[in-house]
């Protein structure tokens, strides 16, 4: 069941947010890998998800205001490519 579960998984976030306090733009960069997640297990279930994806946006603390700096990945244990993910984010969720 786990390897289920890993193999539905985009990004192997582990929620540990060592990333956030570094990201210039504020972006809450965990949740966002657990929106993108969840979508992309359950993408029938949209209808909760996106309304949070839009309340972020509003923020200003959407994907799509990801300046690709890098700052976060310098301090990912998981080394994950968060600029380019961001990325598939930004065009998952389009806003606006």
């Amino acid at each position: 069941m786990s390897r289920v579960i890993h193999d539905d998984t985009k990004v192997q976030c582990t929620g540990c947010g060592y990333c956030e306090p570094h990201c210039a733009r504020g972006i809450r960069i965990p949740e966002m890998f657990r929106m993108y997640n969840e979508i992309s297990r359950h993408p029938e279930e949209d209808w909760k998800i996106k309304p949070l994806y839009e309340k972020r946006a509003d923020e200003g603390r959407a994907a799509a205001n990801c300046i690709g700096c890098g700052a976060c990945e310098d301090h990912c244990p998981q080394n994950i490519r968060i600029p380019e993910h961001m990325k598939d984010i930004d065009k998952l969720f389009p806003v606006g």
